[in-house]
């Protein structure tokens, strides 16, 4: 024997909603906060880099005085050489030091001819 099984009655509905039930709101989007995440992270980076120019911490903005000094002992001449300033990490910039040899005393000239990076060439010239 089969037993046969009625289909429930459907739900009494006014104007297409289910006596008793609240009529389902559509959820609003869901707001992404990558927006204002990147501007505060590129703002951060902004920040970091301007410091870093700020303390001059790409590449030498100059040559320091003992560095040219020795250089100067190293190339040029073996006696005592002196620089009384840093020489400037730019193209074209001079500064002279004076050379003591034994009884003799001349300057040097230091000019930059080319600047890439960290790497400062310059040429010497005894005057």
């Amino acid at each position: 024997m089969t037993q046969f099984v009625a289909p429930e009655p459907p739900a009494a509905t006014t104007n297409g909603v289910e006596v008793g039930s609240r009529p389902v709101e559509a959820s609003p989007p869901k707001r992404r906060k990558a927006g204002p995440i990147l501007s505060i992270v590129f703002g951060v980076i902004a920040v970091i880099f301007g410091l870093i120019q700020l303390f001059g911490l790409f590449g030498p903005k100059v040559v320091d005085s003992s560095a040219v000094a020795s250089e100067i002992q190293s190339r040029v001449s073996t006696g005592l050489a002196t620089c009384s300033e840093d020489l400037p990490a730019k193209v074209g910039a001079t500064i002279s030091c004076s050379v003591l040899d034994g009884a003799d005393t001349y300057n040097v000239r230091a000019t930059v001819t080319a600047v890439d990076g960290d790497n400062v060439r310059y040429d010497l010239e005894q005057m």
